[in-house]
């Protein structure tokens, strides 16, 4: 049931649904590329091996080089179960965990995202949840 959960998030990720800071999508994509590829081996993989996996819809330059950074560092002897797990831990603590967020403008014109979840629908303005309309 984890790998399959794990899958989902990856998926999520994947496609924009799981809405993060810049520091949660970097670990996030630094476990995912642990669970594939395992440690970092220099002789294995060239400078720009990130630019390989699509992790992100709007992958850019940065991110790449701070996933690449903490797969390096912390995530060094992880199995693959574990990176996935870690995976499972921070996405769970995120606002966006388990809702699917729909674009919408709010009342000035900026963009915003409304989600459901079993609470109710849910307001976000970037990653950052703003109000919670209870059912």
């Amino acid at each position: 049931v984890r790998y399959l959960l794990y899958l989902q998030l990856k998926r999520d990720v994947y496609h924009g649904r799981l809405l993060c800071p810049f520091a949660d999508a970097a670990y996030l994509g630094a476990c995912i590329v642990q669970a594939e590829l395992g440690d970092y081996d220099p002789e294995e993989h060239p400078v720009d091996y990130i630019s390989d996996f699509k992790l992100f819809p709007k992958q850019s330059l940065k991110l790449e080089r701070k996933i690449i950074e903490i797969h390096q560092n912390e995530l060094r002897g992880q199995c693959p179960a574990l990176a996935e797990l870690n995976l499972l831990q921070r996405a769970y603590t995120l606002d966006t965990y388990g809702v699917d967020p729909h674009p919408c403008k709010d009342f000035t014109g900026s963009t915003a995202f409304l989600g459901f979840t079993a609470r109710g629908f849910v307001v976000f303005q970037g990653n950052k949840r703003i109000h919670l309309l209870k059912w």
